[in-house]
């Protein structure tokens, strides 16, 4: 089945397997566009993948409908086949299955050092903690209200309890005296 092109995939920066994709189709030269989303929050009229993992590619299927389809490793095979030029995979045969090791240490092993170091020391637990929910297709402007309604909502909390005004008096009227 041809593919569509751009071809559509859909993915966050923040995941090393849609980075490892976007080097892919960027090195080989594949017209793409990145839809940046989540599973949790999945591009309005594309289909579900089977299993939620990032990058899902939307592929056309068997029937000519879009399918989601994951897993970065097959994905490469199937390019390779559909598209020529700057191969990514060797053509010797030895070299080749050394790379295919090499690609599956790093799909496998090499996420736990990236995971320690995104959550294991202070600063790049509140890096993470920061950016992650944002790619993961929050609506960035309902976090910062609700953070905005939470702190209002203390201050006047603590204000109430000390038996003061829930507001406090304009900042005009505080300069004056």
């Amino acid at each position: 089945m041809a593919f569509t092109i751009p071809i559509s995939l859909m993915g966050v920066p923040g995941s090393p397997y849609t980075r490892k994709m976007l080097a892919v189709l960027r090195y080989r030269r594949i017209p793409y566009r990145l839809l940046l989303a989540s599973h949790r929050a999945p591009p309005k009229g594309m289909p579900r993948s089977k299993v939620p993992l990032l990058p899902t590619f939307y592929f056309p299927g068997a029937n000519g409908e879009l399918e989601a389809v994951t897993d970065s490793t097959p994905i490469i095979r199937r390019l390779e086949n559909e598209f020529q030029g700057r191969s990514i995979i060797p053509s010797d045969p030895v070299i080749a299955f050394l790379d295919y090791l090499l690609e599956d240490y790093g799909d496998e092993w090499l996420t736990k050092a990236m995971f320690h170091y995104r959550w294991y020391y202070r600063a790049d637990i509140e890096n993470a903690g920061n950016i992650l929910p944002i790619w993961a297709g929050w609506l960035v402007a309902a976090v910062v209200v609700a953070g905005y309604a939470l702190t209002k909502l203390s201050a006047v909390q603590s204000r109430r309890r000390r038996g003061l005004p829930a507001d406090p008096p304009p900042i005009s009227s505080r300069m004056a005296s």
